[in-house]
């Protein structure tokens, strides 16, 4: 069932309808769907009409004809300009794009710090257990069980933070709906993409230091 309201003009007479109009959003892509209705030019001129074309043609070959046609209509009209809907869209939603750029520069420099953080802790605690170490070289461990020591304490600061950042992010996502268009702020992919690369970052960070201890020489860190 629908329900249509009468509108009227300014001399209270009745408007006739001769169309419904589809509910769609207007001003940009994320705002909420709502409905609308349209006037003939006769019943409320404006100064300024916006003429939607579709073809297939380029702006450079259709300017010049729709510029004759607007003459022989009217001599006294000008077009003010001709953009293609896509340049439409862009101009309407630049404040989406420009907020989501900043966002994307500060989780890049926020992910660079997180990997130099990590790398600087795991750098500093195998300088601190050289002595431990080369001792347990001395008594027979491989390098492969030094990796595994080092890897193991990285994989365990890892976890750790991306649970704690998981948690926090799930929290937080809600404040940048404004700027998502058909993702929710809990996007599965989205979440695992992010998973995945923070991961792979931060054991890449523990690697390093981890390779480092592998060559450690026992009889030089045990005379420390």
């Amino acid at each position: 069932k629908s329900q249509v309201t009468i509108e009227y003009d300014d001399n209270g007479k009745p408007l006739r309808i001769v169309g419904i109009a589809r509910t769609a959003k207007y001003h940009n892509l994320i705002e909420t769907p709502k409905p609308f209705f349209y006037t003939a030019m006769r019943q409320e001129p404006t100064t300024q009409v916006n003429v939607n074309i579709r073809t297939r043609l380029g702006t450079d070959v259709v300017a010049p004809v729709l510029a004759r046609e607007i003459r022989a209509l009217d001599p006294n009209l000008a077009l003010s300009e001709i953009i293609t809907m896509r340049e439409q869209v862009d101009r309407m939603s630049w404040t989406q794009r420009a907020a989501f750029i900043l966002l994307a520069i500060f989780c890049g420099v926020a992910l660079v710090l997180a990997a130099v953080g990590l790398y600087g802790v795991m750098s500093y605690a195998v300088s601190q257990r050289k002595r431990e170490l080369g001792l347990r070289m001395a008594l027979g461990a491989s390098g492969s069980n030094l990796l595994y020591l080092i890897m193991s304490d990285g994989i365990t600061l890892t976890v750790v933070g991306l649970a704690l950042g998981v948690a926090a992010a799930l929290g937080l996502t809600r404040l940048i709906t404004d700027l998502l268009f058909k993702v929710s702020p809990q996007d599965p992919a989205t979440f695992g993409a992010a998973f995945v690369a923070m991961a792979l970052i931060a054991l890449t960070a523990c690697f390093i230091p981890a390779i480092r201890a592998m060559t450690i020489d026992p009889i030089p860190a045990l005379r420390e």
